[in-house]
């Protein structure tokens, strides 16, 4: 899917589409809220490439130095081998174990996020 760099008053969305990890996310140091892909990646032969996992995750908020992510893609439809949450526990474990619970906000579907 395609992927969009927006810039709405001042503040910088990213949003990557599909992906996996790629070190050329760095190009985009300085994004307020990144709308990151957390999905299945099992099989890893092909899921790894459309999805990041909670790892790859926390890696591309570093690179993008962003203020805020939402994990998104996931809890939706099973599309992998692993259990339909198992990616966003595994965030959501990381998440408490880092401290970043500020930063990386779980929404439910419908949920609201007022980003200043």
């Amino acid at each position: 899917t395609n992927g969009y760099w927006i810039e709405i008053e001042g503040k910088k969305i990213f949003y990557p589409g599909d992906t996996g990890y790629r070190t050329d996310f760095k190009r985009f140091v300085g994004t307020d809220l990144a709308l990151l892909p957390v999905g299945p990646i099992m099989p890893e032969w092909f899921m790894r490439r459309i999805h990041l996992n909670a790892e790859d995750l926390l890696k591309v908020m570093e690179d993008l130095d962003a203020k805020k992510a939402i994990p998104i893609h996931w809890g939706t439809f099973s599309l992998g081998l692993e259990p339909l949450n198992e990616p966003i526990e595994q965030l959501k474990q990381l998440i408490e174990e880092r401290g970043l619970g500020e930063r990386i906000p779980i929404l439910q579907p419908g949920d609201k996020l007022v980003v200043s």
